[in-house]
């Protein structure tokens, strides 16, 4: 059976997403902010966007200037006229379940480097 490329990879998406749901503790998201596809800052959120990554970009023109902390604890500003874009990530914290269980869900992560 053919499947068009875009439904296979939203089934793939789909299924990724809710993996990491089922491993990891959930923090929140994160909207990151780049110039010239420089990383600027970001600012945590509690909304979840609608798409991640890549496929959450979204360009824009800076109205005002304002400021945002990068993960080193620099201001950084984005000055009014400047061009900038936005991705959604996900922030992710721990790893979920028992002790014995996390042991193998890292022994299966490397099964890959041992074939």
């Amino acid at each position: 059976m053919y499947l068009p490329s875009s439904i296979f990879f939203y089934k793939f998406k789909k299924q990724r997403i809710e993996i990491m749901t089922q491993v990891f503790e959930h923090l929140g998201y994160s909207l990151e902010y780049y110039v010239d596809g420089k990383y600027i800052g970001s600012i945590k959120t509690d909304q979840k966007p609608t798409s991640f990554g890549y496929d959450s970009r979204q360009y824009y023109i800076a109205e005002n200037s304002f400021q945002l902390t990068n993960a080193m604890g620099k201001v950084k500003t984005i000055k009014k006229g400047s061009r900038y874009y936005t991705e959604a990530i996900r922030l992710c914290g721990k790893v979920l379940g028992s002790h014995k269980r996390k042991v193998e869900l890292f022994r299966n992560s490397k099964a890959w480097k041992n074939a």
